[in-house]
């Protein structure tokens, strides 16, 4: 299955952590909500499109369990 998503490195206030903001290309049945990885205290915005350029060269896709 093909990546469906297009992920983006958000930053929050100085000294916060960067987080990813997924962006879905289909409608995995999230009705309208957004679905956002959290990263942990101190990562940092290369860091974060380190893991942002991982997730998209990895091919994987997202899906919801119902």
């Amino acid at each position: 299955m093909a990546r469906n998503y297009v992920a983006e490195v958000k930053e929050r206030d100085v000294g916060q952590p960067c987080f990813l903001l997924l962006n879905l290309y289909d409608d995995i049945g999230l009705d309208g909500r957004t679905v956002i990885l959290d990263l942990p205290e101190g990562t940092g915005i290369a860091e974060a499109q380190a893991l942002r350029d991982a997730l998209h060269s990895s091919g994987a896709s997202l899906r919801l369990l119902k």
